[in-house]
C-alpha cells in the first residue's frame, strides 16, 4: 500500500479505556477498514502514441489483446491514431516489432497500471 492514510474517530461514550484499551480500539478499527479494501498490483507502464495505417488496426489490437496492452483511445483520420499503455517490461519487444511493421511511435509518459 502506498500513500496511505487512516484516521479513527472515537466519541468518548463514558467508558474510559485506558491507554491499552484505545490502543487495541484504534488498531482494530484500522485493520478492520484495510481488510475492506481492494487491493490492486500495479506496474511502471508507458504510454506511447502510435500512428496506423487502415489497413493495420485488426492485427495491431489482436497484439494489444494478447499482449495485455490498453488502447487508451483511438482517433480515425487519414490515419489511425492510437493511445496505448505498454507494461515497461515488454517496451522493448513492442517497439521493435512497431518498428517492423512501420508503425510510428512516439512516447508520451510514464505512469502506474493494474496488472
Amino acid at each position: 500500500m502506498v500513500n496511505c492514510l487512516v484516521v479513527v474517530t472515537r466519541y468518548f461514550g463514558g467508558i474510559l479505556l485506558g491507554t491499552g484499551g484505545l490502543s487495541r480500539a484504534y488498531s482494530e478499527s484500522a485493520k478492520a477498514a484495510i481488510e475492506k479494501v481492494n487491493i490492486s498490483k500495479l506496474t511502471l507502464a508507458t504510454e506511447y502514441e502510435i500512428k496506423l495505417k487502415y489497413s493495420q488496426i485488426q492485427n495491431f489490437e489482436n497484439y494489444c489483446r494478447k499482449n495485455n496492452i490498453k488502447i487508451l483511445k483511438s482517433q480515425y483520420n487519414e490515419d489511425i491514431v492510437c493511445n496505448i499503455l505498454v507494461n515497461n517490461e515488454l517496451n522493448e519487444i513492442f517497439l521493435k516489432n512497431a518498428q517492423e511493421n512501420e508503425i510510428e511511435v512516439k512516447k508520451i509518459k510514464e505512469e502506474y497500471m493494474k496488472i
